[in-house]
């Protein structure tokens, strides 16, 4: 199946968060990760993607996937303590690994637990440094490994498993040449098939056609790169493989509904309020 596939995880940040009393936490900006955590002395009240309220007790923990809008109502009267991080786990350095996955929104007090002790070693400034990068992921995937103990996997073919293995070396190079122009015809080559026959390979892995994909995946890797990091908005677009600013917050606006400024800025304003 896929377990020959490379895996990777990728710690975006976290924290550990106090409050006093109760609140309300509603995240307008969809996050492009996972969002992972265990809360005590409090009961939450989590909605995600507009559906029921799922109630979270105290000593119990959440996962929330990526793309997803969450709001919460905390409903304590004394202090309190939260403890989260976002995360993503990738196959061949872009698939979302959780994809494949139906994973509860509700994590197990004795499973949350575990989580929660992992993250607080993941959100020390020691776990961020190069020399414990390695340390980051062993640490990362005792996480993954944990949640998808609880999870319902998903029915994968041996024939969708192969055909995504051939992809591999496609999935690498287009990694690797965001910032570049890419074409189908490259594509097809490095997968040694005609450009027709590789059309319908990638579209039966992806579901969607190699050069959308190849959109969508610079679109998403900006939307990393403005709520991770410090660089300019037109400096991002030229990473991504957009050298017109003008036609990357065209592109980016009309695939989240908001413009690259005003993404970053929603962002920044939904960590602070985890932080407070």
């Amino acid at each position: 199946m896929m377990q020959n596939l490379p895996i990777s995880f990728e710690y975006l940040r976290g924290g550990d968060c106090h409050r006093q009393g109760p609140a309300i936490y509603d995240d307008k900006f969809i996050f492009p990760n996972a969002v992972i955590g265990q809360s005590k002395g409090i009961t939450t009240e989590l909605k995600i993607n507009d559906k029921e309220p799922i109630l979270i007790k105290d000593g119990w923990g959440y996962f929330v996937t990526a793309g997803s809008h969450t709001s919460a109502v905390y409903h304590n009267s004394g202090s309190v303590s939260l403890r989260w991080a976002h995360i993503n786990c990738w196959i061949l350095g872009s698939i979302d690994l959780f994809s494949f996955f139906e994973i509860p929104h509700l994590i197990e007090p004795d499973a949350a637990s575990q989580i929660a002790s992992l993250l607080g070693e993941l959100n020390s400034p020691a776990a961020a440094t190069v020399a414990n990068t390695v340390r980051q992921q062993s640490i990362g995937l005792q996480i993954c490994d944990i949640l998808l103990k609880h999870a319902k996997a998903k029915i994968i073919t041996d024939e969708f498993s192969n055909e995504l293995t051939r992809l591999y070396p496609v999935i690498q190079y287009i990694n690797t040449n965001l910032s570049e122009n890419i074409t189908r015809g490259e594509l097809a080559r490095i997968a040694c098939l005609s450009e027709p026959r590789f059309h319908t390979v990638f579209k039966n892995v992806f579901l969607v056609a190699p050069l959308e994909y190849v959109k969508q995946l610079r679109l998403k890797k900006a939307q990393v790169l403005l709520a991770n990091s410090k660089d300019y908005v037109e400096s991002i677009g030229r990473s991504v493989g957009y050298h017109d600013v003008f036609n990357f917050s065209r592109q980016f606006k009309a695939y989240f509904g908001v413009s690259p400024s005003d993404y970053r800025k929603g962002i920044l304003k939904s960590i602070s309020l985890l932080n407070e």
